[in-house]
C-alpha cells in the first residue's frame, strides 16, 4: 500500500494553526515524469507571463523561474502527503533569499516570494502572513502556506511517494546557524571553509552518498510515517520514515564553529 491509496483527510479552508508547521525545504528536487508533469501543468496554466524576458537588467537566475516553482510546489506535496494540517513557513521579504548562499544549491531567488503569493492568488495555496511584534517576541513568525483544495485535487491525481521526492544531493551539509534574530527563526549564516569544514564535509559526503545508495524501510508500516505521542497542544504528531528524508548534516548553533 503506498500513501496515495489512503483516504484522504479533508483540508481546512483556512490556516487554523500557523504553529503547526516546518520550514520551506529548498533542496526539495525530483525528475519523476510525474513531478515534472505536475509542475509544467500548473505552470503553463497560471505562470506563463513570468519569463526571463521580464528582466531588463542584470543576469539571469541560475534556475528558471518554472523550477523554482516547482521547489514550493513538490514541497507543499510532500507535506500534504506527511499532514494535510501542516503548512509550511516561507519568507517573503525578498532580502531573505541570497541565490548564491552556500545553503541555497537549487539557487532560488527573491522571485519565490512573487511566485508565492501568485499561487495564494489564483487559489491553488492557503496562506497565513508573518507577524512580528517586536524583537524576541514569542509571537514573531513568518509567513505560513499550505495546499488549497484545487492543488490537492492536483496532488490526488498525481502517483507520487515521498521516495520519488528526495532532496537535493549537492546541499551544503557542514551548517552554521546564529542566534535567534528576532523574527521566530533562528537562520544559518555565512562561513569561510577551513581545512576542518572542507574534511567534515567530504566525509559526510561519503556518508550521504552510501545512504543514498540503501534502502531502508520498516517492513511492518503501510504508511510513510510513524506517529508520536501528542504535543503540548493535543496534536499527533507523524514523524517521516521515507527514504526521501535521510540526508545528514552537521550543525554548528549560535555562531559557533569548529
Amino acid at each position: 500500500m503506498t500513501f496515495n491509496d489512503d483516504p484522504v483527510a479533508p483540508s481546512p479552508k483556512a490556516i487554523a494553526d500557523p504553529w503547526h508547521s516546518r520550514p520551506l525545504d529548498v533542496h526539495r528536487w525530483s525528475d519523476h515524469p510525474h513531478a515534472l508533469r505536475l509542475a509544467e501543468a500548473i505552470w503553463d496554466e497560471h505562470f506563463k507571463a513570468f519569463t526571463h524576458d521580464k528582466i531588463r537588467t542584470g543576469p539571469k537566475p541560475k534556475t528558471t523561474y518554472r523550477n523554482q516553482l516547482k521547489v514550493v510546489l513538490l514541497d507543499l506535496y510532500v507535506a500534504w502527503l506527511l499532514d494535510p494540517a501542516l503548512s509550511i513557513g516561507v519568507h517573503m521579504s525578498s532580502n531573505a533569499w541570497d541565490s548564491n548562499s552556500r545553503y541555497n544549491a537549487l539557487h532560488l531567488t527573491r522571485k519565490i516570494p512573487e511566485l508565492v503569493r501568485h499561487l495564494k492568488d489564483v487559489g491553488l495555496i492557503d496562506l497565513d502572513p508573518g507577524s512580528y511584534s517586536g524583537p524576541q517576541a514569542n509571537t514573531n513568525r513568518i509567513t505560513r502556506i499550505r495546499a488549497a483544495a484545487p492543488l490537492i485535487a492536483r496532488f490526488q491525481a498525481t502517483h507520487l511517494r515521498t521516495a520519488d521526492i528526495p532532496q537535493f544531493a549537492g546541499q551544503e551539509c557542514i551548517i552554521l546557524k546564529g542566534n535567534d534574530d528576532g523574527d521566530g527563526d533562528s537562520r544559518p549564516i555565512e562561513y569561510e571553509d577551513t581545512d576542518d569544514t572542507k574534511l567534515m564535509r567530504q566525509r559526510l559526503q561519503h556518508y550521504n552518498a552510501l545512504l543514498q545508495r540503501t534502502f531502508i524501510d520498516i517492513p511492518s508500516l503501510d504508511h510513510d510515517y510513524v506517529e508520536r505521542a501528542p504535543d503540548g497542544a493535543g496534536r499527533v504528531i507523524r514523524a517521516s520514515t521515507s527514504s526521501s528524508r535521510t540526508f545528514v548534516r552537521r550543525i554548528f548553533s549560535r555562531g559557533s564553529g569548529p
